[in-house]
């Protein structure tokens, strides 16, 4: 991605010319990037999570909300599948204007990521699962309490 875009700015600046696929392309692979690292980044719990007020109740409690958050989040990721195969079969009919492409290419990677991450939300449950039953306290890479140091 960072080579297309370097050539393209090469080229535009340099040459005064444009390459015509390369902002397409370029906005291709960010969107494929950014739908793979989807379900590392959920795998690992880096999404932004305020904890405040959770690290203050009781660790049942804790698990327990944390249970629920879970689920509510495989519930949205289960939508999400549905509505992206919709996406999908409605970019099989389209074509790319710059690249030989169709859209389907570049949609099939948000029902996958959508998969990995149920597979990863089923993963979470269970471990919040055992959490409860293990009573054990909220554990975050940065509580509130720590700060950002």
């Amino acid at each position: 991605m960072l080579a297309v875009m370097v050539v393209q700015v090469f080229f535009r600046y340099v040459l005064n010319d444009s390459i015509v696929w390369a902002e397409e392309l370029s906005t291709f692979m960010m969107m494929w990037v950014a739908f793979l690292v989807a379900p590392v980044l959920y795998r690992d719990r880096m999404n932004v999570t305020i904890t405040m007020l959770l690290e203050k109740l009781p660790a049942r409690l804790q698990q327990s909300l944390l249970l629920i958050l879970e689920i509510a989040i495989i519930a949205v990721i289960v939508y999400f599948f549905f509505e992206s195969l919709n996406v999908v079969k409605r970019g099989a009919m389209t074509k790319v204007s710059s690249v030989p492409i169709n859209f389907f290419h570049v949609n099939l990677v948000v029902p996958f990521s959508m998969v990995v991450m149920f597979w990863v939300g089923l993963i979470n449950l269970w471990e919040a699962f055992q959490n409860i039953l293990a009573n054990r306290k909220l554990e975050v890479g940065v509580t509130s309490s720590q700060g950002l140091e």
